[in-house]
């Protein structure tokens, strides 16, 4: 059987579930002859049947006019009146055995299949009970009613239907439609009310595709090798839809699965249209891992969106991912066959260990699912280099590492934490080694918020005791990052301040910090402001703002660590020291700074792409002219003949600063090589906020008009231009910093209490107070 699917076979299975009384009222209006056939049908009652294959056709192509569709549904109508008018049967009852002799001898002109009949009727019991053969009069006012808002719901979809068979080329109207659709869906759940019986969907598939053989229609015909394929997929749809897994249609089910019938059409749209113009055949042809999980997640998201509850359960997430496993969209050279479902299922137990509601089962939110895409997403790109070095084992850092330290209920607690964080784990540090030397970075996410090992941390093939720190000073991260997902606490000051000990400790370990950095204002920068200003005065930091304030300090002091450790071998080889050891600190040459910078300007950008191509289209003079006005203007904040460590951090910040202007300028660097923008960054920095909050005219701003500018100021420079797409990680950060003073009309926007603090953090940053 052939594994690739067609968006015929998607609509097909939707049509399946959205349209089960349609199908079982044309069934009907085909099954029926009359018992005296004496009797004549005058042409013009029943053209709707004959032409029925004709109409159906240019109706699914969106072909037809309103008016023709709604004539096809009085037609119909007047075809129930006329049946129940002149074949009534026993006891006021109408023989099921008597339609099908009316539509056999006066529409089909052949005989139906007794097997098609069977299915008949078991869809009749589901939808209107009682009597397996015959209808009641109560079934046929029932009908009635069914007919005029499928006469309703069809002309209402009639505009949308380029759009919900994919022939569309684009998804304008896509709003309109999905709104459309909820409306046809409320109408017919009220008409809908009353579901006896269970009805699998295959027997419903299977029933529908006889139907259309039956009468001829010739849009979406469907294979015979795909249903397998498309039994899944009305699976899957029902599952996601209702939120219950299984192959059956229950009778509370059927109100469900018409008021929220419309996500799955969302889901299957948002693949075809959204996600960059792949169609649903194309998706067995992605490559990229990363695709593949934006394509499942994006989905499931839009899915939630869509619910009237807001939410999706663990195990609705689980079969979906597992789909796209079993279909092959994931293949097993990138994810391991036993690994994938426990990897998500272990990621909402961490989710949610502490903040379920007992007696329920766990459910994500909108906005609890983008924490659960960027873990997704960083384990799908991580996994293919973890499964070379460990080699199926069972050891650290493995998708299901959760499960060691869970208690039999798979849930991790505070005790079981600490005991995983705090363990030896030097036994691994030559394949963990292997993995920061296979892959760039390493990242955690906390909503949107973003940790980063980059390769200055780098672990190599020998076991010593930085590097036993190092794995357990990452581990120590780990379990502080991931003890606030589920808890919704924040960070006190005491866990933060030995948190913070750590990684000084560890800094001094790996030579990243001075043994004087407490006293070179790092540890006054990280103590004495991180409760007040980051903090705006209550004594806690979430964990974003934790995360916030370690990466400021990581991305000046790595950057000032490789120009500072430049400037000093320079220096060292000609026989000069250049780095001078003060009570105050390290003091580095003015001049040999200017001189390291001119000549290994490719080091220095090597985290900035875009200034390292504007400085190769420079000349020498040109970019001499740029570090010394760089130098100058930085250096009159301070005056002499020698840089501090924060006069250099605050030149790195000037570097990422020059590099955000150019990516949102698209610029060369003639335009920004001017003190107003590069020298006097600060200034121009503070006289964009106040622009931006004039132009606002209020206290809350848009973020577009600011974020850009000073994005590496207050996120790690280095991680955003490494990872790439910098104003969907600023936007989502914006989202959520923002997120507890209740965003409105779902705008991204900062208080203007925010940009005072965000201006603080940068002063505090700059000059190393």
């Amino acid at each position: 059987m052939s594994s690739k699917l067609s968006r015929k076979h998607i609509i097909l299975a939707i049509l399946m579930v959205l349209g089960v009384a349609l199908t079982s009222c044309s069934k009907w209006l085909h099954e029926d002859q009359p018992k005296n056939s004496a009797i004549e049908f005058d042409k013009n009652q029943t053209r709707c049947l004959r032409n029925w294959s004709n109409i159906m056709d240019r109706y699914l192509l969106g072909a037809s006019s309103r008016a023709e569709i709604a004539d096809f549904w009085n037609c119909l109508d007047a075809i129930v009146s006329y049946f129940q008018k002149h074949f009534p049967g026993k006891e006021g009852t109408y023989s099921i055995g008597n339609l099908k002799k009316l539509v056999e001898r006066l529409f089909l002109s052949r005989e139906i299949p007794n097997s098609f009949m069977e299915r008949f009727k078991d869809l009749k019991l589901a939808i209107f009970s009682g009597n397996r053969e015959t209808f009641s009069p109560e079934d046929l006012q029932r009908l009635h009613l069914m007919l005029a808002e499928f006469k309703f719901g069809t002309v209402k979809m009639l505009p949308h239907m380029k759009i919900m068979n994919f022939s569309a080329t684009s998804d304008a109207g896509l709003d309109d439609a999905i709104n459309d659709l909820k409306e046809v869906t409320a109408h017919w759940t009220q008409r809908i009310s009353s579901i006896h019986q269970r009805y699998k969907l295959e027997d419903l598939i299977r029933f529908w595709s006889e139907l259309k053989d039956l009468i001829g229609i010739k849009v979406f015909q469907l294979d015979e090798e795909k249903w397998e394929e498309l039994l899944k997929i009305a699976k899957l749809i029902k599952s996601l839809i209702l939120g219950a897994p299984g192959d059956q249609i229950l009778q509370e089910d059927w109100p469900l699965l018409y008021q929220r019938g419309a996500d799955a059409y969302i889901i299957s749209l948002l693949y075809h249209y959204r996600l960059k113009g792949k169609s649903w055949n194309a998706i067995k042809s992605v490559s990229s891992v990363r695709d593949v999980s934006e394509l499942i997640l994006r989905g499931v998201k839009e899915s939630i969106r869509r619910h009237p509850n807001q939410r999706i359960s663990a195990e609705e997430f689980v079969e979906l991912a597992q789909f796209a496993k079993n279909k092959g969209w994931i293949s097993a050279s990138q994810i391991r066959e036993a690994s994938l479902r426990s990897a998500i299922t272990n990621l909402f137990r961490s989710f949610f260990k502490d903040t379920n509601i007992k007696g329920q089962k766990p459910y994500l939110t909108l906005n609890g699912m983008v924490f659960v895409e960027d873990q997704l997403k960083h384990w799908l790109v991580t996994q293919a280099a973890l499964n070379k070095v460990f080699d199926g084992q069972e050891k650290m850092l493995r998708a299901d590492f959760f499960g060691k330290w869970a208690t039999a209920d798979n849930l991790v607690t505070d005790k079981e934490w600490s005991s995983y964080a705090s363990r030896d784990v030097s036994g691994s540090i030559n394949e963990f080694g292997e993995i920061l030397r296979t892959t760039p970075y390493l990242t955690v996410h906390e909503n949107g918020g973003q940790f980063l090992f980059s390769k200055e941390f780098e672990i190599r093939n020998t076991i010593s005791r930085e590097s036993v720190s190092h794995l357990n000073w990452m581990t120590r991260v780990i379990a502080l990052i991931f003890h606030g997902y589920g808890t919704g606490r924040a960070i006190t000051e005491p866990s933060f301040d030995l948190f913070y000990r750590e990684f000084r400790d560890l800094g001094v370990d790996l030579g990243l910090l001075s043994a004087k950095a407490h006293d070179s204002g790092v540890r006054a920068f990280l103590e004495a402001n991180t409760f007040t200003e980051s903090a705006n005065g209550d004594k806690y930091l979430s964990h974003l703002e934790s995360i916030q304030e370690l990466q400021v300090l990581l991305s000046g002091g790595v950057g000032a660590g490789r120009i500072i450790d430049g400037v000093s071998l320079m220096c060292k080889n000609r026989g000069q020291k250049c780095v001078f050891d003060s009570d105050g600190g390290l003091q580095i040459n003015l001049n040999a700074v200017e001189e390291y910078l001119n000549t290994n300007y490719e080091v220095i950008f090597s985290n900035l792409p875009n200034m390292a191509k504007e400085f190769g289209f420079l000349s020498t003079s040109e970019r001499r002219q740029f570090f010394a006005l760089l130098l100058r203007e930085s250096q009159k904040q301070f005056a002499g003949s020698t840089l501090t460590v924060a006069q250099i951090r605050y030149i790195v910040g000037l570097l990422h600063f020059a590099e955000s202007i150019v990516l949102r300028h698209d610029s060369d660097l003639n335009d920004i090589i001017d003190a107003r923008e590069v020298g006097s960054a600060f200034g121009v920095f503070q006289g964009f906020l106040e622009q931006a909050i004039w132009k606002a005219k209020g206290e809350r701003i848009d973020p577009q008009d600011l974020f850009i500018g000073f994005a590496y100021f207050l996120k790690h420079g280095e991680s955003i231009v490494q990872n790439g797409g910098i104003w969907e990680k600023i936007k989502t950060l914006v989202y959520y910093w923002d997120m507890k003073n209740e965003i409105k009309n779902d705008k991204y926007q900062l208080r203007r209490w925010q940009i005072v603090r965000a201006m603080i953090m940068f002063r505090n940053f700059a000059t190393g107070h």
